[in-house]
């Protein structure tokens, strides 16, 4: 609930106000007393205390509009149930459970529920177990209970248990393929056995009567008749004899061509005297095919009845060649390097004794010395084979290298280069090659005399000679070692206000090409200035940008100056790479800081008084203290009480007044400008006031609820509405008579509308507030925005019927009688409109309508003769038209109860006595 906290005053300035107890504005308050207390605490110490009570009660029990659903299990029995687990006593729950997916139950409380419990009943049944579950809710008061439909019935096929039973054997006759001796265990899901069937025997044909297959099925049936288990034994019926065949045979040719097909051997018979012929499968050659020598075997097959059992013979052939090669003359050259002396190629092919082509094939070169490193001979040697692989015969050509080319040294990097005095010198070197040895880079010979600690220009040379002696061009680099000097800003520091900006400038020192700077903030904060600069020229600005401080405290930056030289390759590197950087020289920038506020929107009702802080403004800025404000309004001819003339001050309290409401909200723009208690003037801000005609109405009086249940406790809705600038807040301040719309329905007690209830806003500028208001009582209301404080007030009216022409006692002899009803308005100004009038006599033994009439008669005929005896009670509902402001037209209810007799009366017609 929402509420205005006390605040606490004292004759002295500097009092707080603090909560000790209860719950803060805006939060739930539990079930029960809560005791707010809060206390006030002067500069001096000294303490105030005020408590008031809030107190909530709940008579609402908790509500499940969809119990959870029938629930379909896979399972054996209560133990599969999850979600929550099976429970026969009551167990804990949450309503995420209750409510998710699974269970997908839909409950609420008005005051939360606080516990979620279920309890589970005995299983019942078989395929399936049915349990019934009990979920409850709970308000921690109250709660409320349904009941949840579980079903457990396992889906899986039966299984064969306790082991495998074997499932197939092999016999040698159709005769030995009987029933299988030992059957598979065979149980369902939940470990119920099931009986063996009767098998079906399925038999293949046996061709031949050699080879075959008979199959034993058995077909299981689970418990609930929905799933099977088949399990089946398969007999094989083969032939398991070998095959002998004649002893194989071998000779020797001596070319391919004349190992040829042998032709079959002789028949023999397998085991059971049946005769088998031999096929040819054909012929292996070793290698494949046989170009020189090698082996061929020719290869026939018998094979038994049942196409599987076999034995092969064979014959082979052995191929062997012989012969001799002569080779071509071999060769001489001279060349000046080793590296010359490469492979000749081969020499021409040969043929072999039996005319083959035999082609050279190099074997390798012999160096003399080896290596050759600088000269010597080189063989190298070819080298024919026949196709034995064992006949040879080989070929040489022999190489002389005699070495007079000189060699040539290749500097590294830079021929010239500058560095940095104390810098590290590595000398990138240089590299020597020669026509015959190559890299001969390590036999350099380098003379490096550069200093780095001395300023100067110097001379590395190199040199080099090959392995005959000669020597190499002299090749040299030149290394100059450079000191750039500091830079000299035109002043050590500065200081400027907010938005100011910097006119020191940077002289370059000697041997500098430019300059680098960073910035860092050491105190307060800033922005504005450039945090690094690379590149600078001399005479540069050391900070060419504005800048702000907007933090409330002086900001120092400390800007660090460092001069560099253009490095060894001559490229600007920015003060990185190989740049020679000088001795870096600091400056510090001091900026005062400046008040900054924001801008601000404020809606107001006309009429009312503006109290703008100017400095709470900066405040929650978070951005200094001003010492001085001056601000000013641009001039709205539809608004007066705006001051437009330049006015000193940190409050800003004009009374806004609409000149003609009808032309809608309007717009006050204050321009405000403070200054700093340094001098320093800061950045102006606008406050926009939104000035509109603020109105309280009732946009649906008079809305029956129909709900009476007596003539004095009938009920009305109505929207209270209040028409004001968007972005504002209405409370209420007093509604005596006015009720929420949550409260229950007589004869419950109504909940007050109480102080501090807010407005909804929604669309923006329309606030409102829905209540209960009680017949004849009706209501009254103020609402505020703090400025301006609007109020109403109405009274409704529910009808007042009444019923004539009734006795209290009948005897069943009596005659037709007439019941008549009369209806009042509700402030007694005369006759109610009929709209409807509803008779209904009731049997009160059993609460029965034995007789009705709708319509506009208000007269009602019944016959006692015709009523069995007993007790009865006819009540009328009237329901009115609209007569007005006031008077709606409402349903209002009257009854009246008479008892019916068969026997004890008195003369007939019978006057009741």
């Amino acid at each position: 609930m929402n509420y205005t906290a006390p605040v606490g005053t004292d004759n002295c300035t500097g009092q707080s106000t603090a909560q000790t107890a209860g719950q803060a504005s805006g939060f739930c308050f539990p079930v029960g007393v809560t005791t707010n207390t809060f206390v006030v605490t002067a500069a001096n110490s000294q303490t105030a205390t005020c408590s008031f009570t809030v107190t909530v009660t709940d008579n609402q029990n908790p509500n499940i509009a969809t119990c959870p659903v029938t629930r379909n299990i896979v399972g054996c029995g209560s133990g599969d149930i999850t979600g929550p687990a099976y429970s026969s006593i009551p167990a804990a729950s949450s309503y995420a459970e209750f409510s998710n997916g699974t269970n997908q139950g839909v409950g609420n409380d008005n005051c939360g529920i606080t516990s979620v419990s279920y309890a589970d009943a005995v299983p019942t049944g078989f395929c399936p177990v049915v349990v019934i579950r009990t979920w409850t809710l709970s308000d921690g008061v109250n709660s409320v209970s349904c009941n949840q439909t579980i079903n457990i019935k396992h889906t899986a096929a039966p299984g064969e248990v306790g082991g495998p039973v074997m499932t197939t054997s092999t016999v040698s006759c159709p005769a030995d393929a009987v029933p299988p001796p030992v059957l598979p265990v065979v149980e369902d899901v939940c470990g119920n056995t099931i009986p063996a069937p009767v098998p079906i025997i399925t038999n293949d044909l046996f061709p031949a009567g050699c080879v075959g297959m008979r199959t034993y099925t058995y077909t299981y049936l689970d418990n609930c008749a929905s799933q099977i288990f088949i399990w089946a034994y398969v007999y094989t019926i083969d032939y398991s004899s070998g095959l002998t065949p004649p002893a194989s045979t071998m000779s020797t040719v001596s070319c391919p061509a004349l190992a040829s097909n042998p032709g079959p051997p002789a028949n023999i018979t397998d085991a059971c005297g049946r005769t088998v012929s031999a096929a040819l499968v054909g012929s292996t050659s070793t290698p494949d095919p046989v170009t020189c020598e090698g082996q061929v075997v020719w290869t026939y097959r018998y094979t038994a009845c049942d196409g599987t059992t076999t034995a092969d013979w064979t014959h082979t052939y052995t191929i062997d060649y012989s012969g001799g090669l002569t080779p071509p003359t071999s060769t001489i050259s001279t060349v000046a390097c080793a590296t010359l002396a490469s492979n000749p190629g081969p020499p021409a092919n040969i043929t072999d004794a039996c005319g083959r082509t035999v082609s050279a094939v190099l074997v390798g070169s012999t160096s003399t010395p080896d290596p050759v490193t600088c000269e010597g001979t080189v063989e190298w040697r070819y080298r024919y084979t026949a196709c034995d692989g064992t006949t040879t015969a080989d070929w040489t050509h022999t190489y002389t290298i005699d070495n007079n080319i000189p060699p040539v040294i290749t500097l590294q990097g830079d021929a010239s280069l500058v560095i940095c005095k104390g810098d590290t010198y590595v000398d990138a070197g240089a590299t020597a090659s020669d026509d015959c040895q190559g890299n001969i880079t390590p036999s350099l010979v380098t003379v490096n005399p550069v200093n780095t600690n001395v300023a100067g220009i110097y001379t590395v040379t190199y040199d080099v000679t090959d392995c005959a002696g000669n020597p190499a061009l002299q090749v040299s680099r030149t290394v100059q070692v450079i000191e750039p000097l500091a830079v000299t800003p035109s002043a050590p520091s500065e200081m400027f206000c907010s938005q100011g900006s910097s006119t020191i400038t940077v002289a370059l020192g000697a041997d500098s090409d430019a300059f680098n700077v960073s910035a860092n903030l050491i105190l307060g904060t800033a922005s504005g200035y450039t945090p690094s600069q690379t590149n600078l020229p001399g005479g540069s600005l050391l900070e060419p940008g504005a800048i702000s401080n907007t933090g409330g405290v002086d900001a120092v930056i400390e800007y660090t100056i460092t001069p560099y030289h253009y490095g060894y390759d001559g490229q600007n590197d920015n003060g990185g790479g190989d740049d020679c950087l000088g001795p870096e020289t600091v400056v510090t920038i001091t900026v005062k800081p400046e008040p900054v506020g924001a801008n601000q929107s404020i809606p107001i009702c006309s009429g009312g008084v503006l109290s703008i802080d100017l400095q709470g403004i900066i405040n929650a800025f978070g951005n200094g203290v001003a010492s001085s404000f001056s601000w000013a309004a641009a001039n709205n001819n539809d608004v007066n009480g705006e001051n437009t003339l330049p006015t000193a001050g940190g409050l800003i309290n004009n009374q806004l007044t609409l000149v003609n409401p009808g032309n809608g909200p309007q717009i006050v723009i204050y321009t405000v400008t403070p200054t700093g208690l340094n001098g320093c003037p800061g950045m102006s801000f606008t406050v926009e006031v939104v000035v509109a005609a603020c109105e309280v109405s009732i946009i649906d009086p008079c809305t029956c609820l129909d709900n009476a249940t007596t003539l004095v406790n009938g009920q009305f809705s109505e929207t209270i509405q209040v028409d004001g600038p968007a972005g504002d807040s209405w409370t209420v301040v007093l509604a005596p008579g006015l009720y929420q719309m949550a409260s229950l329905g007589p004869p419950a007690a109504p909940l007050p509308v109480a102080a501090g209830t807010p407005l909804a806003e929604g669309p923006p500028g329309v606030y409102t507030l829905a209540g209960k208001h009680i017949d004849a009582l009706g209501y009254s209301i103020s609402v505020t925005n703090g400025s301006v404080t609007l109020s109403t007030s109405n009274t409704c009216y529910y009808p007042n019927p009444s019923l004539s022409g009734l006795n209290d006692v009948y005897c069943s002899q009596d005659g037709a009688q007439v019941a008549t009803v009369s209806a009042q308005l509700g402030d007694g100004s005369g006759p109610a409109t009929v709209e409807n009038i509803l008779f209904e006599l009731i049997r009160q033994s059993d609460n029965t309508v034995v007789a009705s009439q709708s319509g506009v008669a208000n007269t009602f005929n019944f016959n006692p003769s015709a009523l069995a005896q007993g007790h009865y009670t006819l009540r009328v509902t009237f329901d009115g038209a609209d007569d007005g402001v006031g008077h709606p037209g409402c349903e209002q209810a009257v009854e009246e109860s008479f008892e019916v007799r068969k026997v004890g009366c008195g003369v007939f017609p019978w006057n009741g006595n």
